[in-house]
């Protein structure tokens, strides 16, 4: 097969608790990242909210294994989204992909002045990778805070 994939576009509201896409099921890696970043973007937003965020998830199948996602920050229902996107080759753990697609969420945030996910003693938390488990911790202590899908 060759050409351009269509993209894959899987949005999340604050009403929804998982990531939906538009006729097409989301799976695997992708799925479980989604889900995970979805739970903890409903909470410890700070600033400004994000009432919608898009990912845009595009596969050139001649590619040699890179993918290109879009993030899309949505602040209210009349404007449109800002954010940004990069591409990426996917042949990396299910750990390092979360961990990618996290960065680029929390990255696209900021771009939106959306500070995500805001620590509750100040400042943004930040993601780490602690032996295979991808956790948020507070970038001055390393003190974990929450398993990434679980911040509370």
């Amino acid at each position: 097969m060759t050409g351009h994939m269509e993209p894959l576009l899987v949005e999340w509201t604050p009403d929804d608790r998982a990531p939906t896409a538009d006729g097409d099921v989301v799976t695997g890696v992708w799925a479980e990242a989604l889900r995970a970043i979805c739970h903890d973007l409903d909470l410890r937003q700070f600033s400004n909210k994000a009432r919608r965020v898009a990912w845009e998830i595009a596969r050139e199948p001649d590619s040699d294994g890179y993918t290109t996602v879009y993030v899309w920050i949505y602040l209210d229902k009349t404007t449109g989204g800002l954010g940004g996107g990069t591409t990426w080759r996917i042949e990396q753990s299910p750990t390092e992909v979360t961990q990618w697609l996290t960065q680029l969420t929390q990255d696209a945030a900021g771009h939106t002045n959306v500070a995500w996910p805001h620590d509750d003693d100040g400042g943004l938390l930040r993601l780490e990778n602690a032996e295979g488990t991808l956790v948020w911790t507070r970038p001055r202590t390393r003190e974990v805070v929450a398993t990434l899908g679980q911040l509370t």
